[in-house]
This record gives C-alpha cells, structure tokens and sequence, in this order.
C-alpha cells in the first residue's frame, strides 16, 4: 500500500502541475505533483553558505532547484 501511494505518475501537459518544498537546516527537498498524485521529487544537500539561509529563502531555492530540473515538462519546453 506505501508503495502505490510513492508511485510515480507521466506528466500531464495539460493538468496543472503542484510543486510542494520542505527545506531543513540541512537539505532541501521537493515533490511535483499532479492530481494530487506524484511525478517527479529533488532533494539536495545545503552549501555552508545555503545553510544560512532563512527558511522562506530556502524554501524558495528548494522550488527554483525542482524548476530548474524538471523544465521540460514544467515549463513546457
């Protein structure tokens, strides 16, 4: 049952597309979703410089890192 729930989906061109991020102290992450089911997540590790950071800005790195990756299909191109 965990492991339908991790799937993940083909993007959707057509669909609207979800990005939620979760930033630690030391690591950021991040999942895409659509139809609130999961197509693509990132995850890296902070730069000491990144680690200082507030957690809006690394939120916001995080959501920038997951764009950045997944363009393609994202930004549609």
């Amino acid at each position: 049952m965990v492991a339908q729930d991790v799937m993940l989906s083909h993007p959707d061109p057509n669909e609207e597309f979800v990005i939620e991020t979760n930033a630690s102290d030391f690591q950021l992450g991040a999942v895409i979703k659509q139809k609130g089911k999961p197509i693509a997540c990132h995850s890296s590790k902070l730069t000491e410089p990144q680690k200082k950071y507030s957690t809006i800005e690394k939120e916001l790195l995080a959501m920038l890192e997951t764009i950045e990756q997944f363009r393609s299909f994202v930004c549609g191109g």
